[in-house]
């Protein structure tokens, strides 16, 4: 009968023969992808924010020229 040392070297060297997987590529692409995706996301969320500034912007502009026809000069217009 094997005794405890003799059992654990022979795990150890089934171990030691069985193919190990290099993990190493995998989390590479994978942290890669979710690099990308937070650069889009990013990329998103400022499209947006821009395009909610320019919209206010645009919306001012119309209130601007609705007031300077409608009001007396000098007067600000609140709506």
């Amino acid at each position: 009968m094997p005794n405890a040392v003799e059992k654990l070297h022979s795990t150890q060297a089934a171990l030691e023969d069985q193919d190990v997987t290099d993990w190493l590529p995998t989390v590479e692409k994978l942290s890669m992808a979710l690099k990308e995706r937070a650069v889009a996301a990013r990329a998103s969320a400022w499209a947006k924010t821009v395009e909610k500034l320019r919209n206010r912007q645009m919306a001012l502009k119309e209130r601007a020229a609705t007031a300077g026809t409608t009001a007396p000069a000098g007067e600000f217009n609140r709506t």
